[in-house]
């Protein structure tokens, strides 16, 4: 975990530079996404170690930082995400609301977040697949919608996974981006982690899902017409 702070703090620091307001890392960035029980010792507390990193950084920068990670009450576990200010000051947590079940918490709560430059709404992954999301972020009458993923897609076919499919996931994170810019009319951005992920354990179909997908990026942003703006790998 500490050599991906630092990571992340080179990254950031870097982007920086080029004078940018808003620095977005992926749903779970604190410690990974791990889609089991084990990711349990990774918790921490709203006020914990991935908070104190994103304050003390955007103070030093002077920019917004938002991060994900597994929060705590001491009771229950939580994939949340918050956002720190230039004060060094947390803005606010949300809490994902269509959570894996068997490792978080779930329940409806906040949609956005009020920053210096606008109303932030923040779908973590899942929670942006549902039309429900959508209206809600229409009554918050948001400034910008803010999508961190770790979203699994396949990177090989297979005998269940055809090259069409291949191409239907790699458009997924901008149709999705393209549907809340579209109806909200406000610019989105979308950001999925990059890389390998402990196996899932449960459901029917594991296998053939763990061997055949994993977190292919695709990080975009998109205006307020829906059209893609800029696109990562």
């Amino acid at each position: 975990r500490t050599s991906g702070y630092s990571e992340a703090s080179s990254m950031i620091t870097r982007a920086a530079s080029y004078g940018i307001d808003l620095a977005i890392l992926p749903e779970l960035s604190g410690c990974g996404y791990i889609p089991n029980q084990s990711i349990w010792q990774f918790a921490e507390p709203a006020g914990g170690r991935t908070a104190q990193w994103a304050c003390k950084l955007s103070e030093q920068l002077g920019v917004h930082i938002g991060a994900g990670f597994i929060e705590t009450d001491g009771k229950d576990f939580y994939n949340s995400y918050l956002l720190s200010n230039p004060h060094g000051k947390i803005c606010g947590i949300i809490r994902k609301e269509n959570a894996e079940a068997y490792c978080f918490k779930r329940g409806k709560g906040d949609t956005y977040i009020d920053i210096d430059i606008g109303r932030i709404g923040i779908g973590i992954c899942a929670d942006n697949h549902y039309a429900e999301r959508l209206y809600r972020m229409k009554a918050a009458n948001i400034d910008m919608m803010l999508m961190p993923h770790a979203n699994p897609a396949p990177y090989k076919t297979s005998a269940q996974i055809s090259e069409k499919d291949l191409a239907l996931f790699e458009r997924q994170p901008y149709i999705v981006a393209a549907a809340y810019s579209r109806y909200l009319r406000v610019p989105t951005i979308y950001v999925n982690a990059v890389g390998s992920f402990p196996k899932f354990s449960r459901g029917f179909g594991m296998k053939n899902f763990n061997e055949n997908f994993c977190l292919r990026g695709g990080s975009l942003i998109t205006n307020a017409q829906g059209e893609k703006i800029v696109k990562m790998g």
